[in-house]
């Protein structure tokens, strides 16, 4: 079985978010965006432009090879709404991380109110929820809404 292998850069001084088009062993990764517009990971108009970035003034994250309801692909880093599918508790805002060798869920708020959980591997909560007929697609229960580069507070 063999799984998409892909990364995206945030490039801290140009506040940029681009696709990763290949990572080098030297100081750079060349990356390439489009300028235009952008709404819900997909963009509209404008040109794709390619650059090298220097690695120390980027932040690389992997994509975890899911997709959420919307079709966009979840990366370490993003701000997910995880729809639990359960009465009293209808919707949690996580963030992707990954920790321990496998990509997991932090939670941010539950509520509305601000939390900070443990590490939460996908494969432990994924194997409760499908025990429970909750999680039988990922592409139903998952939601990009952010991620902790463009979001902050």
């Amino acid at each position: 079985m063999s799984r998409e292998i892909k990364f995206r850069a945030w490039n801290i001084k140009q506040k940029l978010m681009a696709k990763v088009s290949s990572l080098h062993s030297s100081m750079k990764i060349h990356v390439s965006y489009k300028k235009g517009k952008e709404k819900n990971g997909h963009f509209f108009g404008g040109n794709w432009v390619g650059a090298d970035w220097n690695k120390e003034e980027s932040i690389i994250m992997q994509f975890t090879g899911l997709k959420d309801k919307n079709g966009v692909d979840i990366y370490e880093g993003d701000e997910i709404k995880f729809h639990t599918g359960m009465k009293n508790r209808d919707s949690i805002n996580t963030k992707i991380c990954f920790n321990q060798g496998c990509f997991g869920f932090r939670s941010l708020d539950h509520d509305g109110v601000k939390v900070i959980s443990s590490f939460i591997p996908f494969s432990s909560i994924q194997s409760s929820l499908q025990n429970n007929n909750i999680w039988l697609d990922d592409e139903e229960i998952l939601e990009v809404v952010g991620n902790i580069h463009e979001n902050k507070d």
